[in-house]
């Protein structure tokens, strides 16, 4: 026998269904809530079935955001093989069924029919020092992206209350500048030093407000990037990707939280696919689509780093190898955006190699 059992995992609980076999449902189906207590009583479920069929069963669940966390973490510390699906495979699966009907017993139902139809890996646990890298490098960006959002309120407003400040100073971000324009927000306030009101007085007050905001993003960022690059550099995968000329500490830092461990992808296809590069396929009777778009289906952060790493590898050549491989699809006729999206498949191939060999990056040409 070969059981599994499904769950369908929703905000603090989850619908279990279990198959002993192909076509052999297992009792009806019932909802657990994500307490100690009853994953305990779900424990005790699982070895039920293992004592009917004579083996543990794989439990099969979606990826729904951090919903299903606390489920994995028991399953863990349990040491239950889990697989973790893609919430698109499992999408398509249940687009299949000729009936129009969505429920949470239906849903655990059709994981467990899926398990039996595609041949599906158990989760690999990642690893903690990669997981912690990858958390920092998500908050610096989603830091960073609040903190740009803060300079271009910052600048609507300085240009209304001093327009001309922006010539003052060559970093008009630096602690300096921001501190005497703390100090003096206006041109009037310069010339009189204090003795009269701005007529923009709110606005003085928001400029004021957002330039300590900006103080407070600029040490929130500076404190996350020494800890990412802390962390990063106990990893010998770091200084391996960093070995390759264009690609920098957050490149990097980035690249490999988003990877984790390479013996995930037993092929360098499967990490293609992972960062959405890959081609898409369109082929009916005799028609095949000759324009085919990539399927940006996999990670949105490496495919982003990756076209970063790439656009820094060509420019002035600082990587030779991938500059000549940009240059040759170029010649080839190919619009600039394909070329560099044809870098980034040769950028993670390598990346694939030399993770696998754990050799650094040499620059032959």
């Amino acid at each position: 026998m070969n059981p599994v059992v499904g769950l369908d995992v929703a905000k603090g609980e989850s619908q279990v269904q279990a198959f002993l076999d192909q076509s052999k449902p297992y009792g009806k189906s019932f909802s657990m809530k994500h307490i100690k207590e009853e994953l305990d009583h779900f424990l005790e479920f699982l070895k039920e079935i293992e004592e009917v069929t004579g083996q543990m069963p794989m439990v099969i669940l979606e990826s729904t955001g951090h919903y299903h966390s606390p489920v994995i973490q028991y399953l863990e510390d349990q040491g239950i093989l889990y697989i973790l699906l893609n919430p698109i495979i499992s999408y398509q699966a249940k687009k299949s069924s000729l009936r129009k009907v969505k429920t949470d017993a239906i849903d655990a139902y059709q994981l467990c029919v899926l398990y039996y139809k595609e041949d599906l890996e158990p989760h690999k646990i990642r690893g903690i020092q990669l997981l912690d890298l990858r958390n920092l490098s998500r908050k610096q960006e989603i830091v960073t992206n609040m903190y740009v959002e803060a300079k271009l309120q910052f600048h609507t407003i300085l240009d209304q209350v001093f327009p001309e400040y922006r010539k003052v100073f060559g970093d008009l971000y630096s602690k300096v500048s921001l501190l005497m324009l703390k100090e003096y927000p206006t041109s009037e306030a310069v010339l009189t030093a204090g003795e009269s009101r701005s007529v923009y007085e709110s606005h003085v007050i928001n400029l004021r407000m957002y330039i300590e905001l900006l103080f407070h993003y600029q040490g929130h960022l500076s404190d996350l990037e020494d800890r990412i690059v802390a962390l990063a550099n106990e990893l010998e995968e770091y200084k391996i990707i960093q070995s390759i000329p264009g690609i920098g500490e957050k490149i990097a830092a980035t690249i490999i939280s988003e990877i984790g461990e390479i013996d995930r992808f037993n092929n360098p296809k499967k990490l293609v696919a992972f960062a959405g590069v890959d081609p898409s396929v369109h082929s009916s009777g005799k028609f095949t689509a000759t324009i085919n778009r990539m399927t940006k289906r996999g990670s949105s952060r490496l495919r982003h780093s990756l076209y970063l790493a790439v656009l820094c590898g060509i420019r002035s050549s600082r990587n030779k190898k991938l500059k000549a491989f940009f240059d040759k699809k170029k010649s080839e006729g190919k619009p600039a955006k394909v070329a560099i999206v044809a870098c980034m498949n040769k950028l993670l191939h390598w990346v694939y190699a030399l993770l696998k060999r754990k050799e650094a990056f040499l620059d032959l040409s």
